[in-house]
Parts: structure tokens; C-alpha cells; sequence
């Protein structure tokens, strides 16, 4: 009996050490990828099979010309809800152009 208690505490051992390394490796996974630090106002898109953000283009038109944003600066309000409005700056961070636009999504 006592060589059964002694087993099964070293199998709950075991799996205890292992889960703590498998927990490990999983959160370093992931915050090794937030090392670097991005762009201020960088978009970023879900890659979920890659379970990361990374840096993505949103096409915006803005008084019917297409543009590429790939920044965005918050210039005014922004209400966290059901209505968000916040505003953003046509550039890539180094070049942004100096007029915001706003954009409004429910």
C-alpha cells in the first residue's frame, strides 16, 4: 500500500512539473512576440493562425478619394459601447497629414 501512496505521488509530481513547463513555454510564446515595441498608431489586424496582431493597411475614403491608412492617432473622443468615434491621421506614423478625419462605427 505504502509503495501504491508513493507511485501515485510521484506521478502527480510529474504531471505537476510537467503542466508548469508546458504553461511556460505557452505564455513565453507569447510575450516574446511583444518584445518589440510597434509604431505609435500602428493597425494591427487578428492573424488567428498565428495567434498575433500584426501590422495591416485599412483602404479609407475620405471625400471619395481611396486612400491607404495605416495609422491611426486618436484626436478627439472615443466612447467605448455600442458607438465609437474616435479620429485618425492618413499616414505610415512618419508622414501623417496634418487634417484628421473621423470615423464613426456603431
Amino acid at each position: 500500500m505504502k509503495k501504491l501512496i508513493l507511485v501515485v505521488l510521484i506521478l502527480l509530481c510529474s504531471i505537476s512539473c510537467l503542466l508548469a513547463q508546458w504553461e511556460g513555454q505557452f505564455f513565453n510564446e507569447h510575450t516574446d512576440q511583444d518584445k518589440t515595441a510597434p509604431a505609435d498608431g500602428q493597425v494591427y489586424k487578428w492573424d488567428a493562425a498565428q495567434e498575433l496582431w500584426i501590422p495591416d493597411t485599412i483602404t479609407a475614403t475620405i471625400n471619395g478619394t481611396s486612400a491607404n491608412l495605416t495609422s491611426l492617432i486618436v484626436v478627439g473622443n472615443v466612447t467605448v459601447g455600442n458607438n465609437i468615434t474616435a479620429g485618425y491621421f492618413l499616414g505610415n506614423g512618419s508622414q501623417l497629414t496634418d487634417l484628421p478625419t473621423y470615423i464613426n462605427y456603431t
